[in-house]
């Protein structure tokens, strides 16, 4: 059925000058279905995810999302409408909180300003159910390994 259709992307291209990244991909995702993207190095992978989510723009191309065409401006606008992207470089901050490194980029804001209190609350809860008893407060630097 149409209305099951999530995510559509219909001939997305994404040059850097001379260098072609993305050139007219077409894929079309299902609500409930799992997409897996495999290639060698410098196929597009991340060229395309980085564009899902906000952090490139296409060169052309359409994204229909949940039935609206939609450019992202922003990572910080992919979240808010749902997309968002976890590197495998995850670097930490040392002088900033659990629960600020986990957030970091991604902060609720409430009055225009950083709710770390939500962070730390939602931070609380996600260590809670993988089994880890830390104050999500305590700086990574802090933190030991042993």
């Amino acid at each position: 059925m149409e209305n099951d259709v999530i995510l559509d992307i219909r001939g997305l291209s994404r040059n850097f000058g001379k260098v072609e990244a993305l050139n007219d991909v077409s894929v079309t995702l299902k609500r409930g279905e799992i997409l897996c993207i495999c290639g060698e190095n410098g196929a597009g992978k991340s060229t395309l995810i980085k564009i899902l989510s906000g952090a490139e723009t296409p060169s052309s191309g359409t994204i229909i999302y949940e039935g609206e065409e939609i450019r992202f401006q922003s990572p910080d606008h992919a979240h808010r409408m749902g997309i968002s992207t976890v590197y495998q470089e995850m670097v930490q901050i040392p002088e900033m909180s659990i629960a600020e490194n986990i957030y970091l980029g991604r902060y609720k804001k409430r009055f225009g300003l950083i709710d770390l209190h939500d962070a730390a609350e939602r931070t609380r809860e996600l260590m809670k159910r993988i089994g880890l008893n830390l104050d999500p407060y305590t700086k990574i630097k802090d933190i030991s390994l042993a």
